[in-house]
C-alpha cells in the first residue's frame, strides 16, 4: 500500500488530483481520515467540505436524538474520534422508537437555531412530512463540496428511499433495516422435525418459499411443541403486533405475496394479493406466534428469538449479526439468513438530517459528512452495523468480518420502500390503526384496506 499512497501523495502535490479524489482514493486505500487531514494540512489544504466549515474551523458541541438502538452504539463509538479530530463535543440522547416522532415535532417547529438538536436521524416514513412542513435542510450545496461524500456512494435504491425528496438531497442515508427470514437452521436439521413435518404437512422439511408455505410450516412449529393458540416450547414465528409496529411487520407480507401499495398510480390496497396477506398475517398471529403478540414490540419478539422460543423471526437484517453473537443470544451460530418468502419484502432506512431549527448546523454537517464517509461507515460495520454504501457492503475486511453481509447486500438491492404518499405521521397511523382492528377481530382485511385506501389521494403521474 506505501507505493500507491506515495503515488497518490504525487499525484495530489502535483495538481492531478482534487481534495475530493484524493480523499475519495486514500479512504479506499485503507488509509484513515485523520492522517489524510494532516497530509492535506501539510500541503496547504485541508480535508474540509467547503460547505459550512473545513475540519478544524467548527467548533462548540453538536446535540443528536437518537433510538435506543445497537446501531447508536457504533455510532457513538466512531464519535469519540470525531471529537479528537475536530474539538467538537457530541452529546446523543438516547429514546425508544415509539416516542420518536412526537418528540422531534416541537423541536423542528421552533424556528431558525432555536432547537434542541443539531442532528436527527430520519426514519423511512418521515422524508415527505418533514421537507414539505420545511423542517430540514436541502443539503444540495453541501454535497456537492464534500471531499467524502457523494449520493453516487450509496446504494441507489437507499439513496431514494432515504436521501431524495423531489429529486434534492435532504438526508444521507445512514443505517438500512431491510427485511430478512432469520430462522433456526438447527430445527430444520433436526430428524423429529423432519419426519413430522413429511407426515403432517408433507414434503422437505426446509426454508419456505412463499408466503403460504410459511405459513403452514410456522403453524407446524408451534402445533409440534404446544397447543393451538397456547403455549408452545418453540413457537414457529415471533411477530410485532403492537399497534404502530404492526404497520412495519405486516408490509413485508404485502410484498411478499405481490401485493402493492399502488398499481398504475391508483391505490391497490383492496386487491386480493394484499388483502390475503393480511388474512395470512393475522392468522400466523392467532396459530403460530406466541399469546399476546397484538401487544408485542420489538425487544420482547428479540427475547423470544434470542432463548430459542422461536423457530423463526422475519424482521430487519442488522438482527443477524446480534442473534448469532453468544452474549446475546442463546441460539448463537444456529441461526441462519434467507430472503423473505415469496416475491420480496420491505426496505427500511434510516438517514442523517439537519434541522432547519439547529443551533450548530456547520459543525451538524461535519459529522454527518464524517460518518457518512468510507472509512467510518465500514469502521461501523465491522462492528455491525448494516450499511448503505455499496464500497461497504463490498468490502473484502468486512466481509471477512461478517460473510454474510453477501446475502444481506442482495437482500437490500431487491428489496422496495414505503411509497412517497405513507411517508407522514397521519398515513402511517391510520394503516397500524386498521391493521390493529383486524387483529382484534373488529374488521374484516378487506374493509380494514378499503378504509386505508380510502384516505389515500391517487400518486401523482
Amino acid at each position: 500500500m506505501s507505493a500507491q499512497l506515495d503515488n497518490l501523495m504525487e499525484k495530489y502535490a502535483g495538481g492531478e488530483l482534487s481534495r475530493r479524489q484524493f480523499m475519495k482514493r486514500g479512504l479506499a486505500l485503507g488509509v484513515s481520515f485523520s492522517s489524510l487531514q494532516v497530509f492535506l494540512a501539510a500541503c496547504g489544504g485541508d480535508g474540509g467540505d467547503g460547505g459550512g466549515g473545513e475540519a478544524g474551523e467548527v467548533s462548540g458541541k453538536i446535540n443528536l436524538l437518537m433510538e435506543l438502538v445497537p446501531e447508536t452504539d457504533y455510532v457513538e463509538a466512531a464519535a469519540r474520534d470525531f471529537t479528537k479530530e475536530t474539538g467538537v463535543d457530541i452529546s446523543i440522547e438516547k429514546i425508544n422508537y415509539a416516542v420518536m416522532h412526537n418528540k422531534l415535532v416541537p423541536e423542528l417547529s421552533a424556528g431558525s437555531g432555536n432547537g434542541a438538536y443539531d442532528v436527527i436521524q430520519v426514519d423511512i416514513v418521515w422524508p415527505q412530512e418533514f421537507v414539505a412542513a420545511d423542517w430540514i435542510e436541502e443539503l444540495s450545496d453541501r454535497v456537492a463540496s464534500s471531499k467524502l461524500v457523494s449520493m453516487d456512494d450509496f446504494i441507489p435504491a437507499v439513496a431514494e428511499a432515504t436521501g431524495l425528496v423531489n429529486g434534492k438531497p435532504y438526508m444521507l442515508p445512514f443505517y438500512n433495516y431491510a427485511g430478512g427470514f432469520l430462522y433456526r437452521e438447527d430445527l430444520l436439521e433436526d430428524q423429529r422435525f423432519v419426519d413430522a413435518y413429511a407426515k403432517e404437512v408433507g414434503g422437505e422439511l426446509g426454508v419456505p418459499k412463499t408466503l403460504q408455505d410459511f405459513v403452514k410450516w410456522a403453524e407446524f412449529f408451534t402445533a409440534a411443541t404446544g397447543t393451538p393458540g397456547g403455549e408452545a416450547d418453540i413457537y414457529g414465528t415471533v411477530m410485532t403486533g403492537r399497534k404502530g409496529d404492526n404497520a412495519f411487520d405486516w408490509i413485508n407480507y404485502l410484498y411478499m405475496n405481490g401485493g402493492d401499495f399502488f398499481q398504475d398510480g391508483q391505490p391497490a390496497l383492496t386487491e386480493p394479493e394484499a388483502v390475503e396477506s393480511l388474512e395470512l398475517y393475522v392468522e400466523l398471529m392467532n396459530k403460530a406466534a406466541a399469546p399476546g403478540t397484538n401487544a408485542t414490540a420489538f425487544d420482547e419478539a428479540f427475547t423470544l428469538m434470542s432463548q430459542g422460543r422461536a423457530a423463526s423471526f422475519l424482521t430487519f437484517l442488522w438482527m443477524d449479526v446480534q442473534l448469532n453473537d453468544p452474549e446475546q443470544s442463546k441460539v448463537a451460530g444456529k441461526v441462519a439468513l434467507s430472503t423473505v418468502p415469496g416475491q420480496g419484502g420491505s426496505l427500511g432506512c434510516w438517514a442523517w438530517a439537519i434541522p432547519k431549527s439547529a443551533p450548530n448546523p456547520d459543525a451538524a454537517w461535519k459529522f454527518i459528512e464524517y460518518q457518512s464517509s468510507f472509512d467510518v461507515s465500514k469502521k461501523r460495520a465491522l462492528m455491525g452495523s448494516e450499511p448503505v454504501r455499496d464500497d461497504v457492503y463490498t468490502d473484502p475486511d468486512v466481509l471477512a468480518k461478517h460473510p454474510q453481509y453477501g446475502v444481506h447486500y442482495d437482500i437490500v438491492k431487491a428489496s422496495k420502500g414505503w411509497p412517497p404518499e405513507f411517508q407522514n405521521e397521519e398515513a402511517l397511523q391510520t394503516l397500524a390503526d386498521e391493521i390493529a382492528a383486524v387483529q382484534l377481530g373488529q374488521k374484516s382485511a378487506a374493509d380494514a384496506l378499503a378504509a386505508v385506501a380510502q384516505k389515500v389521494p391517487p400518486q401523482e403521474a
